[in-house]
């Protein structure tokens, strides 16, 4: 087992018959987010929800996608393709 109980599991959205319910290396009972693999655990804003499933700036896009994780932008535009989104970037256009 992974220490959690199937109560909690299911609440969790994880398998209580597998101890790595998204198969990332990491346990259900530890993991940031538990039903969706994100291995490296990151998660950015350090609220304990992993960036794979969390969206700080609440505009559609999860963390570990989002290229501009504190600034709203649905839209995702990065003219210049440097992975940061064109509200954060100083010159949008200018690689």
């Amino acid at each position: 087992g992974d220490g959690l109980i199937n109560r909690d599991e299911l609440a969790r959205g994880t398998d209580p018959n597998a101890p790595d319910s998204d198969f990332d290396g990491v346990g259900d009972s530890v993991d940031n987010c538990p039903a969706t693999s994100n291995g490296d655990q990151a998660d950015l804003n350090g609220d304990g929800t992993g960036d794979a499933c969390n969206d700080t700036d609440n505009d559609g896009a999860l963390d570990g996608a989002d290229n501009c994780v504190q600034i709203a932008n649905p839209d995702q535009l990065d003219e210049d393709t440097d992975a940061v989104g064109d509200l954060i970037t100083a010159f949008p256009g200018v690689p």
